[in-house]
């Protein structure tokens, strides 16, 4: 079901209380996106990512907003980066696994070889 109109209007009310949600922000841009709104996307994701410039969801979006404009070198460097973000993010969420392991004294062999990097 597309309640497009009504997300709007949430999104909108979300961001009248703190001009600051760059998740609200980005999420508007999407809705807007979905819409084939995209001027309006574009506007919104670029106002989330100057929020917070490492929000890879909402260069992602972005990214795909280009690729719909046909934007395919601006689309290609913003997909680059979500993509090297969201590696950077997985490489944390393993190395506080590894941490949490070795505190609990559970890492198996392979995780004691990069039990070095958590030291």
């Amino acid at each position: 079901m597309e309640h497009y109109p009504q997300a709007l209007e949430d999104f909108n009310c979300a961001i009248e209380l703190n001009p600051k949600l760059d998740w609200a922000i980005a999420l508007r841009g999407e809705t807007y996106r979905l819409m084939e709104h995209y001027p309006q996307a574009l506007e919104d994701f670029n106002c989330a990512i100057e929020l917070d410039p490492k929000h890879a969801w909402a260069i992602a979006n972005r990214g795909e907003t280009y690729l719909m404009l046909k934007l395919y070198n601006e689309a290609l460097v913003d997909l680059n980066r979500a993509i090297d973000l969201y590696r950077f993010t997985l490489k944390l969420m393993h190395l506080d696994k590894l941490g949490k392991l070795g505190k609990l004294g559970k890492l198996g062999e392979k995780e004691k070889s990069f039990a070095w990097l958590i030291s």
